[in-house]
């Protein structure tokens, strides 16, 4: 129990071209697509100005891949849901600053090919913190990919039946305002749970960000006895926090014997910022 303490190059574009390069590469068994530019993209801007970023996309494939990249809202929660949702939906979506440079590429085999994007600030004195979205880059197949359904559709009593999959990589563009924006992490929901095959005790609790800003604070353990005797610091996961979104963090505290002890959830953001809470738990027999 737990008691509180407490995508050779494409057609022109209004934005500018995207650039190829050619490159040579060892084969893959299949057509693949990779983002190279990284999943996460951060900016820190200022408002009223104008900054550039790019998404690198490699074919390590022998054919010609087509991706399409259109825009989207993040957002999650602590139990496991992640949202995808209609760009502008997000309280602090920045969706509506981002110009993409190509809406669909073709990557011919062995290249890599440079897309950009302009980002545009409002002059809003009212904007602090954190404001983000997601580019999806969405693989839309190869070029001399046939329709399996084409035959069928000049006959409209055909029923065709069969599974398309769809494989997209999400690229978050983040802009933060200066160095504005409070930092608030909330701990809550705690819960201290047995591994059956090990016996092993785990601890997790859940961290929402309640301020302005992003957060991405590592966090870990501190576990006392009932003398007050520190058992050691147990280390968990770093847990990138969005303002309005929160994370289910879990640590491992091994096995521990039977009794009383105190514990001390740490979030250290690796700056000014740190949070604690501090929690009394009791371990039972198994």
């Amino acid at each position: 129990m737990i008691y509180p303490n407490r995508r050779c190059v494409a057609g022109a574009t209004t934005l500018a071209l995207a650039v190829l390069l050619c490159v040579m590469m060892p084969p893959s068994a299949h057509a693949s697509v990779n983002v190279l530019s990284g999943l996460t993209q951060m900016h820190e801007v200022a408002l009223g100005g104008e900054y550039s970023g790019v998404i690198v996309l490699e074919n390590l494939g022998d054919v010609v891949e087509r991706v399409e990249l259109y825009q989207t809202d993040y957002r999650f929660t602590a139990e496991g849901y992640t949202y995808y949702e209609e760009p502008g939906t997000v309280r602090r979506s920045n969706a509506a600053w981002i110009r993409l440079g190509q809406s669909v590429v073709e990557i011919p085999p062995k290249c890599r090919i440079s897309i950009p994007y302009r980002i545009l600030i409002p002059n809003d004195t009212g904007l602090v913190g954190t404001y983000w979205s997601m580019v999806m880059a969405e693989m839309l197949g190869s070029v001399d990919e046939v329709d399996i359904d084409e035959p069928y559709k000049k006959d409209e009593n055909a029923i065709v039946l069969g599974v398309k999959q769809k494989f997209r990589y999400g690229i978050q563009i983040v802009t933060n305002i200066g160095v504005t924006g409070k930092k608030k992490v909330v701990f809550s929901n705690p819960a201290l749970r047995r591994i059956e095959s090990s016996g092993a005790l785990t601890l997790s609790v859940d961290l929402a960000n309640a301020g302005e800003r992003l957060v991405n604070p590592s966090v870990w353990v501190e576990v006392y006895d009932k003398t007050g005797t520190k058992i050691g610091r147990l280390e968990g996961k770093n847990a990138k926090i969005y303002p309005d979104t929160s994370v289910r963090a879990t640590v491992e505290l091994g096995a521990l014997e039977p009794g009383s002890y105190r514990v001390i959830i740490v979030a250290d953001n690796h700056d000014e910022y740190v949070a604690a809470v501090r929690y009394s738990l009791e371990v039972s027999v198994p």
